[in-house]
């Protein structure tokens, strides 16, 4: 049962995002392009503090009345703005770095096909986005949920000075009753980067329940996630 409800929730998440065109707001939804800035780095606690510096950002995003405004019609989006904007990002209780092994995203769409009518086997799994499993995360608490967390998010972009030599994401942990979730990914123009909120769930234990999330999606043993701080 438990499996089926995650499965259901992945489908109403890419259902919901490929409907409404949800975007954050760097993203070209404002006619903006992704902007790439230099970025010095120093192994992984350089892409833990442009994490954080996100999370912030996107946390003030929801303070904003002009913003929130955009939803006025959408009431329990905007409570969820309310919600996520109650708490304090400042400082991450502990972070997290997420990695996909070989065969991952393969068995991500091998389950998607089982509960689709279409077969998503032959997609190009080179252009799996890995903000897509915070999407599926969040799809699980519902609508309002995945919906507050996706708008509110920021995209960003990085030339750094280090050639990335994997994909990752990492992942803040709070103690408000949202968590955030960053992933930092290759392009031709350098290293780009989407963060968006995570839901923790009603027993608040975000990292068992993202576990879970990942074990039903892309399999227990296609995946790293392990603590950087």
């Amino acid at each position: 049962m438990k499996k089926t409800f995650l499965i259901i929730s992945l489908l109403l998440a890419l259902f919901i995002c490929s409907c409404t065109n949800i975007k954050g707001p760097a993203d070209d939804v404002l006619n903006q392009e992704r902007i790439y800035e230099n970025l010095t780095v120093s192994g992984t606690e350089t892409y833990v503090k442009e994490a954080v510096k996100h999370t912030i950002s996107s946390w003030e995003l929801t303070k904003n009345p002009e913003f929130c405004k955009n939803y006025s019609s959408k009431e329990d989006i905007v409570a969820e703005f309310q919600n996520i904007s109650q708490g304090d990002y400042t400082s991450p209780k502990a972070a997290y770095r997420l990695t996909l092994k070989d065969g991952a995203v393969e068995n991500y769409l091998e389950v998607l096909s089982q509960f689709s009518d279409t077969d998503y086997n032959d997609l190009d799994v080179s252009k799996f986005q890995l903000s897509t499993l915070a999407m599926n995360y969040n799809g699980a608490y519902g609508a309002a949920i995945l919906s507050a967390c996706a708008v509110s998010g920021i995209d960003a972009g990085y030339i750094p000075t280090e050639e990335l030599t994997e994909n990752f994401a990492v992942i803040l942990e709070y103690d408000n009753g949202f968590s955030s979730f960053t992933s930092f990914e290759k392009s031709e123009k350098g290293v780009d980067s989407t963060m968006c909120f995570l839901y923790n769930g009603s027993d608040g234990n975000i990292i068992e329940n993202f576990r879970n999330s990942l074990n039903t999606t892309v399999g227990e043993a296609n995946y790293t996630l392990e603590s950087i701080q």
